[in-house]
């Protein structure tokens, strides 16, 4: 089945491991316990302004996902907390769009694991300068026959604004 990411991945996408394509074709949910981390006082008030979770080292994670040839919605449900995003195509890279911020990704096969190599940011449409851009590390990848994935977003002169990751099994849909 075609998906958003192996039309852009190309012959890299089917270098995945067997569960990352699974996870990534037609309508899935994932559950699982996740460590969220906020970093210090300004990215604090950062996650809050934008409504991202709470520090939890022990956060329920739902994740309803729904991939198509054109796009991917994940809607995550941090213990109670809804998390939104859409992502679409736009020239080589994937965007995702998580209220105002749309961020720019080129989705990359490292060792059969799942990279989201990040760009850039746009916050109203208005494209963000580097030097306040976040930084954003995503991946995913599979071990022990189990799925797992970390997300970290960093910012210059701040650190650490949110990191987030664990492991997470499927679920009936």
């Amino acid at each position: 089945m075609t998906n958003i990411l192996s039309k852009k991945m190309g012959p890299s996408y089917d270098r995945l491991s067997p569960l990352i394509k699974e996870l990534h074709t037609g309508k899935k949910v994932i559950e699982g316990e996740v460590n969220v981390e906020r970093g210090r006082l300004l990215a604090h008030f950062i996650c809050t302004l934008f409504r991202f979770p709470k520090q939890n080292h022990s956060c329920p994670l739902r994740v309803e996902c729904q991939h198509t040839s054109d796009g991917i919605l994940w809607m995550r449900n941090f213990d109670g907390l809804i998390l939104n995003s859409k992502f679409a195509s736009t020239g080589d890279l994937l965007v995702e769009q998580m209220g105002p911020l749309r961020m720019y990704f080129y989705p990359v096969e490292i060792g059969g694991t799942l990279a989201y190599e990040f760009i850039k940011t746009r916050i109203f449409g208005i494209p963000l300068p580097k030097i306040i851009s976040p930084r954003i590390f995503a991946v995913e990848y599979e071990l022990d026959g189990k799925y797992y994935f970390n997300v970290k977003v960093t910012m210059f002169a701040i650190g650490k604004i949110l990191a987030y990751g664990g492991c997470m099994e499927f679920s009936p849909v």
